[in-house]
């Protein structure tokens, strides 16, 4: 063994490599190291966290996650560049993650927390909100335009039009 500078004085937490000279390894405060060159250099990345991210693992030279604190969770698509929160409905501590691939993924913490993802961590998305006509309007025309507020993330949409108040 020998020591190689980090650049930091966080503590710091499981490193990952994808290659042997590819690699990132989370830190106090939100940092995220990363090397190019076998851990000779490192460039400093924060994150969106300022909780300790303990863990990370990525899939490709892309994308990749961090798990840490509080029930944190966070996935670069960039190679680590910028990270973006994900809801994982937990608030304790995660000390490890592994992903088979880029949508199926374990993390596991504090309090026998195991959590697995089959959609690489996307969240539900949000329920469409009817903007126009209203709910329970009368005399619509056959061909109403309908307007609904946007949702994040969705890609399309599926509607159910009845003639009685009761949809059977």
């Amino acid at each position: 063994w020998f020591a190689l500078q980090s650049g930091v004085s966080n503590n710091i937490g499981k490193a990952f490599f994808l290659n042997p000279n590819t690699g990132w390894v989370p830190g106090t405060s939100g940092i995220i190291l990363k090397t190019t060159n076998g851990g000779t250099n490192w460039s400093i990345n924060n994150s969106p966290s300022i909780n300790w991210n303990m863990a990370c693992y990525f899939v490709d030279a892309n994308t990749g996650w961090v798990a840490g604190e509080n029930g944190v969770i966070i996935k670069s698509t960039d190679g680590g560049i910028t990270w973006s929160s994900q809801i994982t409905g937990t608030t304790n501590n995660f000390r490890s993650n592994f992903f088979l691939n880029s949508n199926t993924g374990f993390a596991v913490g504090f309090n026998s927390t195991v959590l697995k993802t089959t959609n690489g961590g996307i969240a539900a998305l949000a329920t469409p909100v009817l903007v126009s006509p209203t709910n329970n309007s009368l005399n619509l025309p056959l061909t109403p335009t309908l307007v609904w507020n946007s949702v994040v993330n969705a890609t399309s949409y599926t509607y159910q039009v009845s003639t009685t108040s009761v949809f059977n």
